[in-house]
């Protein structure tokens, strides 16, 4: 870094080194030497490693904290939550069925058909869960546009 400093006269540089370099003072250094020197910061103290005595931890659930719930237990199986029942999803099922098991379709072209009716989630889902789970949680116009497609008329 370089600092560039311009005076107009000889006077103006004069005044400021008065101004920057100080001249040390004889009277002072008697009073200094009596004076114990002060650090600029306090010296760095280590935290104690046993706890201060009255700290106290922050409340939990079973002390009574307001509001606070204790955690549910955990069941050993998940708990799969279905969709209210759809007569239209209902009535798509049913016809899945029957085109497998009466008609013969094939089963994996019904699967990726419904998967990618299904969307984000359904990549990997079997025919119970599409059939169970995702085909109930399209929305109605959707639902309506595939039971037309499969020719189901009366619902």
């Amino acid at each position: 870094m370089k600092i560039t400093i311009e005076f107009n006269s000889w006077e103006e540089l004069e005044a400021f080194r008065g101004a920057v370099v100080e001249q040390p003072k004889k009277a002072e250094p008697a009073k200094k030497k009596q004076e114990p020197e002060q650090p600029l910061a306090p010296a760095f103290q280590a935290p104690p490693l046993q706890p201060q005595q009255g700290f106290t931890p922050a409340p939990t659930a079973q002390q009574g904290f307001p509001m606070a719930q204790p955690p549910a237990p955990q069941s050993a199986a998940p708990v799969v939550q279905q969709a209210p029942v759809n007569p239209l999803a209902q009535a798509i099922a049913a016809k899945v069925d029957e085109l497998i098991n009466v008609h013969k379709q094939d089963p994996q072209g019904i699967i990726d058909w419904f998967r990618s009716q299904c969307g984000v989630g359904a990549e990997q889902a079997e025919l119970p869960a599409l059939t169970g789970i995702f085909i109930p949680k399209l929305p109605e116009p959707h639902l309506r546009q595939i039971c037309n497609v499969l020719g189901i008329r009366n619902v």
